[in-house]
């Protein structure tokens, strides 16, 4: 993905787009659960990045993303990372 910005601003000039979501540019989303505490959304847009083009990440509480994706098959290609994992433990991607 390409990220602009300083730290924590990941989603560079498309960040506050209309629909899709959580807000932002439209596209399709994964949740992700299972994270520490200590994971960071760098450590997760770099799981997620070869996956395709992501177009927003944002952390919604204690252990749980949605990671948005510019298609459905750049959604689907993160699906199958389901039970993969981030500094050593698995995540649960749905």
């Amino acid at each position: 993905g390409d990220r602009k910005g300083g730290k924590g601003d990941y989603y560079g000039d498309r960040k506050g787009g209309k629909g899709g979501g959580f807000g932002g540019p439209p596209g399709p989303q994964i949740i992700v659960r299972g994270f520490d505490f200590g994971t960071t959304e760098e450590q997760v847009w770099k799981h997620f990045d070869h996956c395709g083009e992501i177009l927003e990440l944002r952390f919604l509480g204690e252990g749980t993303a949605v990671v948005k994706f510019a298609s459905e098959a750049q959604a689907s290609r993160a699906v199958d990372l389901n039970r993969s994992t981030i500094d050593g433990n698995q995540r649960y991607i749905n």
